[in-house]
């Protein structure tokens, strides 16, 4: 649900390693879809309402500009797959770690509650010591800003988003790929201006009872 974040960094000239269980190839060769993953980045986190969730050009803004925590010299981006599985945390930073050959200024991490810590742990190794981090947690965090976990990887600036749903009328449905990356991505162009850690709504979170 990532690949557009993934492009848009890769657009901007970043190494991006990617662990699967799926191999799932991004078309970093393909430039008009990176040109669109850029243009749909969303320019504000705001609760949608009636089916209003717009995209924008603000964050397409922010991977443009200058200035920040990325890439300073001029070079053409990739995108590596590795295959991994959460519950092999250790195989999932070895795989990840070679795939890298360096330290990681960025890492973005959406994953299941039961596995969160451990593969954090395993990563966190892999990690420059000014590294940014985003953290993503799905809607089943609960239906309040108050039950998102706190940041694990205390010694790093750690954007959190959190994730819900989109009111069409009277009726809800879930975010797209394309509106979770977005918002994703709004994220992490604040980590990567060095902008202090904040949590991130996409989409609406209650009345709870009204989730797709």
């Amino acid at each position: 649900m990532l690949s557009e974040c993934a492009a848009a960094l890769v657009a901007d000239g970043w190494h991006v390693v990617l662990p699967s269980r799926r191999y799932s190839p991004l078309p970093a060769e393909d430039k008009l879809a990176l040109d669109q993953a850029l243009s749909n980045a969303l320019p504000e986190l705001v609760p949608a309402h009636a089916g209003s969730y717009q995209p924008g050009s603000a964050a397409r803004r922010a991977m443009s500009g200058g200035g920040g925590h990325r890439p300073t010299a001029a070079r053409t981006g990739r995108a590596l797959w590795v295959e991994a599985s959460w519950a092999d945390p250790d195989g999932l930073a070895a795989s990840a770690g070679n795939a890298l050959n360096g330290e990681a200024d960025l890492l973005v991490a959406w994953i299941h509650a039961e596995y969160r810590e451990r593969v954090l742990d395993a990563v966190a190794p892999l990690l420059a010591f000014d590294a940014r981090v985003v953290e993503v947690h799905g809607s089943g965090t609960g239906d309040s800003l108050d039950t998102v976990p706190e940041p694990y990887l205390t010694d790093y600036p750690t954007q959190r988003v959190v994730l819900g749903f989109v009111w069409q009328g009277m009726t809800t449905r879930w975010l797209t790929h394309t509106e979770v990356a977005d918002g994703v991505l709004s994220a992490v162009c604040r980590a990567l201006d060095g902008l202090p850690p904040a949590l991130h709504q996409v989409g609406d979170l209650h009345p709870w009872d009204m989730l797709p």
